[in-house]
């Protein structure tokens, strides 16, 4: 089996990850190689319960989450590029992402703050926009950790009440 690295990584593709609900099922393997991950990550950050690797790329960051033995446990991606840059990642921006769901069919539920909406997919996977020159612009994508009903009441104890769509 091929162990995941960095150059892997970069070739995510944004919607296929919210399909696939973390990065374990988006490459189908098994994500328990720390220390092969470690020697590619740009930055490491230890807690005294966890250990994050990140992989930084240009307008993006990919944060893979392990616990204090090694195993592997969740991960995100973060987002900072400009709003005038979101055009270049497919799911950059709220239309982009409301595209995506209409025609791939999926159902999601909707979380809304005064400049945050966040889209919650049923394998758990969520995708947060916030409100920036006017436009909500892609800022997190969080791969599954929790199931489903977990994530649903933590994203309503913080936002209140979804609204489902699509």
């Amino acid at each position: 089996m091929d162990l995941l690295n960095k150059s892997e990584i970069s070739q995510l593709i944004f919607s296929k990850y919210l399909e696939a609900g973390n990065l374990m099922s988006y490459f189908g393997q098994e994500i328990v190689h720390i220390d092969n991950l470690r020697k590619h990550s740009d930055e490491q950050w230890l807690s005294k319960s966890e250990e994050v690797l990140t992989f930084d790329f240009d307008g993006w960051s990919a944060n893979v989450t392990f616990t204090k033995n090694g195993s592997y446990h969740s991960d995100s991606l973060d987002f900072f590029f400009s709003t005038n840059d979101a055009h270049k990642y497919t799911i950059g921006l709220y239309e982009d992402l409301q595209r995506f769901i209409l025609s791939s069919g999926i159902n999601v539920d909707q979380f809304v703050s005064d400049n945050e909406l966040v889209f919650l997919f049923k394998n758990a996977a969520s995708a947060h926009y916030l409100l920036q020159n006017d436009r909500y612009v892609l800022r997190k994508l969080s791969g599954a950790f929790l199931d489903y009903a977990q994530t649903y009441a933590y994203y309503k104890k913080i936002y209140g009440e979804s609204t489902f769509i699509f």
